[in-house]
Formats: structure tokens, sequence, C-alpha cells
């Protein structure tokens, strides 16, 4: 009784490892007087989605905003927590 209520429980078979959304990468342009002064862009990004189903996904876009700070260096990398692509499994 007591092994089976432990299948039950754990599913019967090896728990599936989560692991983190892959980031995605944009190019973002800016000028020179973007640099020098500050200014705010915005990118729009099409993403995955997972569904309420939790196994299938579906393509949603989204528009993110960048606040570019004074001094910013040549490939300088910005990161938005959990604003990438969905996978099932995943964290």
């Amino acid at each position: 009784m007591y092994h089976r209520f432990g299948i039950f429980m754990d599913g019967g078979g090896a728990k599936q490892r989560r692991t983190q959304d892959p980031p995605i990468h944009h190019d973002l342009s800016v000028s020179l007087e973007d640099v020098l002064y500050g200014t705010t862009k915005k990118i729009r990004v099409t993403r995955r989605r997972l569904n309420p189903d939790g196994r299938t996904t579906r393509e949603e876009e989204k528009v993110l905003e960048i606040e570019v700070r004074k001094g910013w260096k040549a490939g300088t990398r910005i990161t938005f927590p959990r604003e990438g692509d969905e996978k099932p499994n995943n964290i």
C-alpha cells in the first residue's frame, strides 16, 4: 500500500529536470547623441509564450523600453528577466 502511494505522488517515473529558458538577443542601434545625452528607445520583440495548458506555445509580440544611459560603451548588454521564449518544463 505504501509503495503505491509513493508512485502516485511522484508520477511513477523519474522527475523531469527543469531548466531556465534561454535568453534571446537583439541588437539596438543608437546614435552618438543618444549615448552622450541618454534617451529611451523602444524595441518590438516576438517571443514564444506558454499557453495555460503548460505544454503548447503561442507567438506574442511585446514592446520593451530601453533606457539608454549617458556614457554607455559599445557592446553594453541589457537583460530583461523573464522576457525570453518560454518552453514546457522550463523555469
